[in-house]
Protein backbone atom coordinates (compact mmCIF):
# COMPACT_ATOMS: atom_id res chain seq x y z
CA UNK A 1 0.00 0.00 0.00
CA UNK A 2 2.69 2.18 0.75
CA UNK A 3 3.76 2.51 -3.12
CA UNK A 4 0.07 3.11 -3.64
CA UNK A 5 -0.05 6.03 -1.18
CA UNK A 6 3.09 7.54 -2.98
CA UNK A 7 1.82 7.07 -5.90
CA UNK A 8 -1.54 8.58 -5.24
CA UNK A 9 0.22 12.13 -3.14
CA UNK A 10 1.95 12.55 -6.16
CA UNK A 11 -0.57 12.14 -8.61
CA UNK A 12 -2.83 14.99 -6.22
CA UNK A 13 0.20 17.58 -6.38
CA UNK A 14 0.01 17.63 -9.81
CA UNK A 15 -3.44 19.13 -9.86
CA UNK A 16 -2.23 21.82 -7.14
CA UNK A 17 -1.70 25.25 -9.12
CA UNK A 18 -0.97 27.63 -6.39
CA UNK A 19 -4.23 29.30 -6.94
CA UNK A 20 -6.24 28.99 -3.54
CA UNK A 21 -9.48 28.41 -4.36
CA UNK A 22 -8.82 25.59 -6.74
CA UNK A 23 -6.06 23.70 -4.60
CA UNK A 24 -8.55 23.78 -1.86
CA UNK A 25 -10.96 21.56 -3.60
CA UNK A 26 -7.95 19.20 -5.05
CA UNK A 27 -7.05 19.06 -1.03
CA UNK A 28 -10.75 18.39 -0.08
CA UNK A 29 -10.85 15.56 -2.46
CA UNK A 30 -7.41 14.40 -1.35
CA UNK A 31 -8.93 14.18 2.14
CA UNK A 32 -11.56 12.10 1.40
CA UNK A 33 -10.26 9.97 -0.18
CA UNK A 34 -7.98 9.16 2.70
CA UNK A 35 -10.61 9.40 4.75
CA UNK A 36 -12.69 6.73 2.67
CA UNK A 37 -9.37 4.45 2.72
CA UNK A 38 -9.45 4.69 6.98
CA UNK A 39 -12.57 3.80 6.91
CA UNK A 40 -12.13 0.68 4.39
CA UNK A 41 -9.21 -0.26 6.90
CA UNK A 42 -11.55 -0.03 9.99
CA UNK A 43 -14.22 -2.18 8.35
CA UNK A 44 -11.57 -4.80 7.57
CA UNK A 45 -10.12 -4.76 10.55
CA UNK A 46 -13.68 -5.85 12.54
CA UNK A 47 -14.31 -8.06 9.81
CA UNK A 48 -10.87 -10.45 10.06
CA UNK A 49 -11.49 -13.75 11.80
CA UNK A 50 -11.50 -14.01 15.98
CA UNK A 51 -14.35 -14.80 18.36
CA UNK A 52 -16.20 -11.60 18.17
CA UNK A 53 -15.86 -10.82 14.66
CA UNK A 54 -17.00 -11.63 10.86
CA UNK A 55 -15.00 -14.27 8.42
CA UNK A 56 -12.27 -12.33 7.27
CA UNK A 57 -11.32 -11.71 3.60
CA UNK A 58 -8.48 -13.49 1.84
CA UNK A 59 -5.21 -11.07 2.24
CA UNK A 60 -5.65 -10.78 -2.12
CA UNK A 61 -9.19 -9.26 -1.00
CA UNK A 62 -8.16 -6.96 1.39
CA UNK A 63 -5.91 -5.07 -0.79
CA UNK A 64 -8.61 -5.01 -3.71
CA UNK A 65 -10.32 -3.15 -1.00
CA UNK A 66 -8.35 -0.75 0.70
CA UNK A 67 -7.05 -0.03 -3.65
CA UNK A 68 -10.45 0.72 -4.33
CA UNK A 69 -11.38 2.45 -1.76
CA UNK A 70 -8.00 4.88 -2.04
CA UNK A 71 -8.73 4.97 -5.84
CA UNK A 72 -12.35 5.41 -5.63
CA UNK A 73 -12.52 9.22 -7.53
CA UNK A 74 -10.31 8.59 -10.14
Amino acid sequence: MERHLAWFEEFVNGFLTGEPEHDQHIRLKREHSLNVLAEARAILARERPGPDTGVGLAPCLERAALLAALYHDM
